[in-house]
């Protein structure tokens, strides 16, 4: 999603929309976005969100 740019640079992710369109658990879905955090490809700001 973020290569093809359906979640385009600067946008919100929500975990619970990402959930719903991919069919995942909660655990998942972190456990991916902090694997994507770790390569930079989405940044965490606590309180705030995931931005991409």
């Amino acid at each position: 999603m973020i290569i093809t740019l359906e979640l385009v640079p600067g946008s919100l992710i929500s975990e619970s929309e990402l959930m719903s369109t991919l069919g995942f658990g909660r655990t998942p879905i972190r456990e991916a976005l902090r694997s994507l955090a770790n390569e930079k490809l989405v940044e965490v700001y606590p309180r705030r969100g995931m931005f991409v």
